[in-house]
């Protein structure tokens, strides 16, 4: 906070700035509508404690796309039943997500005014901050997420256009019979519409982008930074790779300011000083998360919004 001075008929004025606003679309926004693929969901046990935060194994639902049997068949030896696949259990853990706001204390007349800053900043790039981490698992890096590497390449480190990198997502959705997501940067999608003057439809009352199929698409500012899925090659230039999941479930706890209080939050600037200036007041806006889905569809594919055309045979 603060800056430079200037010349005029008295003491500055202060004034709030514009309030941060979170994006119309992203990660958290589709949760709006549990339909839509995402769940926020309140999970405490018997006593009211949110045990999640120890972390979880998720117990998955059947993976498999499910098959028909001829109940009058008349050959021998009669066609047998399957017997299903094997239920992924992936394992999760719980994170921390938190923004910081540090201002010289002779400028903070109300604690209480200057926390709930805090609080309307967190608020507007919450979910971008859980999107990054769902995407590239920098902190949380044991996590299964979008660009650790597993599940499947359905056009191998090959780029190819972006709608056909979007067909061959929808062909592994399709493929487990389910409702899937599609994830990808904002300026990714944008350039998709402005190119190729899209078939999809926004549903703004949900916070929701759809394909013209019904697939959900999240273009999180979370994910505007791409990401290289391990093991594979890193994108250049407008490439960029999207992945296909199933839906995906967020655990969260409220919205706390830590520390608590002011003695706390200052820096005095000596014995352990923390910020690098002296009598400056730090809080943070956190909330405990944990995001987690069956991992039974895990795809990605390379793209590049600047390429018309499809880069393989079929």
């Amino acid at each position: 906070m603060g800056g430079a001075g200037q010349v005029g008929f008295g003491p500055l004025y202060r004034i709030d700035g514009p309030p941060p606003v979170a994006p119309l679309y992203g990660l958290l926004q589709t949760a709006s509508a549990p339909a839509q693929g995402v769940r926020i969901v309140p999970d405490t046990d018997e006593r009211g404690i949110e045990r999640w935060m120890n972390g979880v194994e998720v117990y998955s639902y059947p993976p498999d796309a499910g098959s028909v049997w001829d109940t009058c068949s008349q050959v021998s030896p009669r066609p047998t039943k399957d017997f299903g696949g094997t239920l992924p259990l992936p394992q999760f853990g719980a994170f921390t997500a938190f923004l910081a706001e540090t201002c010289t204390s002779y400028r903070i007349w109300d604690q209480d005014a200057y926390k709930a800053r805090a609080v309307t900043a967190f608020a507007a790039v919450e979910s971008a901050i859980v999107a990054k981490e769902f995407m590239t698992g920098a902190v949380m890096t044991a996590n299964p997420h979008l660009s650790d590497g597993t599940g499947t390449f359905p056009n191998g480190d090959t780029v190819t256009s972006f709608p056909d990198g979007v067909r061959l997502l929808e062909k592994a959705i399709a493929a487990t019979g389910k409702l899937g997501l599609i994830h990808c940067s904002p300026q990714l999608l944008s350039a998709a519409a402005a190119k190729y003057g899209w078939n999809y439809w926004r549903d703004s009352a949900n916070q929701c982008v759809r394909m013209i199929s019904g697939t959900v698409i999240v273009p999180d500012s979370g994910y505007g930074a791409g990401s290289t899925p391990t093991g594979h090659v890193a994108p250049t230039g407008s490439q960029e790779w999207i992945y296909a999941t199933g839906p995906v479930d967020v655990r969260r706890s409220e919205i706390f300011v830590n520390p608590e209080n002011v003695s706390q939050a200052l820096d005095r600037g000596s014995g352990g000083a923390t910020t690098g200036r002296s009598n400056s007041i730090t809080y943070r806006a956190e909330r405990y998360y944990l995001i987690d889905w069956d991992t039974e569809l895990h795809a990605a594919v390379l793209v590049d919004s600047c390429v018309d055309t499809c880069a393989h045979p079929t």
